[in-house]
């Protein structure tokens, strides 16, 4: 029997990274097995993260903004905002009904000097309807990308880039299933098609060409972590991806 797993997410093209090989990662940078005080100040990092989803979901904006950096750019399938534009578009889609959670789970934390890298997995998970009123959620599995500096009151994010690994359909009552455009499902990128799917249907722009698991952007995501932790000062506002 043919093994046709590779088929069931994005691919990567003949100039891209080879799948199962090690994307960039920079050098002398602090992750596992460091002295004390640098493992507290992953611990921080990681409780600044975790802010994003605990907050956002309870609309606790003022705690939410305090993680950000003031020019902070959020990079994501529906909006491309700065710190304060993307908190008024959250606000108007509670206004609109938007059922939106995401659950945390691990982190991998990288330090150099006062720059960081924080890749969390998270999972969106947002509840849709079909026209007969059908309720599903999609859920998406990702890893924030969050690139941070530490300013003179603590480390603050200054963007949230995810990659979007993967994503599927859950029948909020098993025994009645939403019914699905395919032609339009099958037209969105595979590591968050039904998500996308859904918010094009209540609609919201998506942006087409985020990362995913391989490919071309989440290698040039990869490579802006190290050109970030080598002290490159990046625009994340001009990211093609």
């Amino acid at each position: 029997m043919s093994n046709n797993n590779v088929s069931l997410f994005n691919t990567p093209g003949p100039n891209d990274i080879p799948l199962g090989a090690e994307p960039p990662i920079a050098s002398n940078r602090l992750v596992y097995n460091t002295d004390d005080a640098s493992t507290l100040e992953r611990f921080k990092i990681r409780e600044i993260c975790e802010g994003w989803p605990l907050h956002r979901d309870a609309c606790e904006w003022t705690d939410l903004r305090a993680i950000f950096d003031p020019k902070a750019f959020i990079n994501i399938t529906w909006q491309q905002n700065y710190r304060d534009e993307a908190i008024e578009t959250w606000k108007e889609g509670f206004k609109k009904g938007d059922f939106i959670t995401h659950r945390a789970l691990g982190h991998a934390v990288e330090i150099k000097g006062d720059r960081a890298i924080d890749k969390m997995k998270v999972t969106i998970s947002w509840r849709f309807a079909d026209d007969d009123g059908v309720e599903w959620d999609s859920d998406c599995d990702v890893r924030f990308v969050f690139f941070l500096k530490k300013q003179p009151q603590g480390w603050q994010i200054l963007c949230n880039h995810p990659i979007y690994e993967k994503d599927k359909l859950v029948p909020v009552d098993p025994t009645r299933l939403p019914r699905i455009d395919h032609a339009s499902l099958d037209k969105e990128p595979k590591g968050y098609r039904f998500l996308a799917y859904g918010m094009r249907r209540l609609g919201y722009p998506i942006k087409q060409n985020l990362p995913q698991l391989f490919g071309k952007e989440r290698d040039e995501l990869y490579r802006e972590m190290v050109e970030f932790l080598d002290g490159k000062e990046i625009d994340f506002s001009q990211d093609e991806f």
